[in-house]
């Protein structure tokens, strides 16, 4: 009988100072002999486990089912290999090498993609736009020239080609770059950088 009326007071919510009290005993005591958990409230307390486990087991796998092929954004574009940079086939030597770390190695590197939408179109505009401000504002031009003639050569062929598919689409962002300045939040922030160095565009 002390058994189901301190079990009682405990799934009440009531304090195991005060059923210890009520029951004429120490805490120690009731907690020790009085507070065993009933059958239904051990299936209860194993289901809410197993439930949780389940949950956390579904989690884990569908966290790490990610697509072979996952594509990741970049400041220019979007890549299929991150941190796995691999030279373009057949492109031979380039000044600059494929380097996940720099946004003008991802230009150079076989896992480099560049869809003709409008979001990946202004990456690369913003990219040129940046790269020609910055080769205007050099103080020796030759050296400017030298350091981003290829990479500019390099941006103007993807834009060409993504012309191909749509040149109206690849006009309007330059139209909207060029005349509007209206870069991407990464190469806006990064021509800010140059501007509070003292470069003067």
């Amino acid at each position: 009988m002390r058994k189901h009326k301190s079990l009682g007071m405990h799934t009440a919510g009531v304090s195991p100072s005060t059923v210890a009290a009520n029951l004429n005993h120490s805490e120690a005591v009731n907690l020790s002999t009085y507070s065993e958990a009933t059958p239904e409230q051990q299936a209860a307390e194993f289901g809410q486990f197993w439930r949780a486990m389940h949950h956390a087991a579904q989690v884990v796998r569908e966290r790490s089912k990610t697509p072979e092929k996952a594509e990741i954004a970049t400041a220019t574009g979007h890549c299929d290999g991150f941190s796995q940079s691999l030279p373009v086939r057949d492109f031979g030597a380039v000044a600059i090498k494929p380097n996940c770390r720099s946004q003008y190695g991802c230009l150079y590197c076989e896992h480099y993609i560049c869809h003709s939408d409008e979001e990946d179109l202004h990456k690369i505009a913003s990219l040129q736009y940046v790269i020609n401000a910055v080769r205007k504002a050099a103080p020796d031009a030759a050296h400017a020239e030298a350091l981003y003639k290829e990479l500019l050569i390099r941006i103007e062929f993807i834009l060409e080609a993504l012309g191909e598919r749509s040149e109206q689409l690849v006009e309007a962002i330059k139209a909207k770059m060029f005349e509007y300045g209206e870069l991407t939040p990464f190469w806006e922030n990064r021509l800010g950088r140059y501007e509070k160095m003292g470069v003067v565009f």
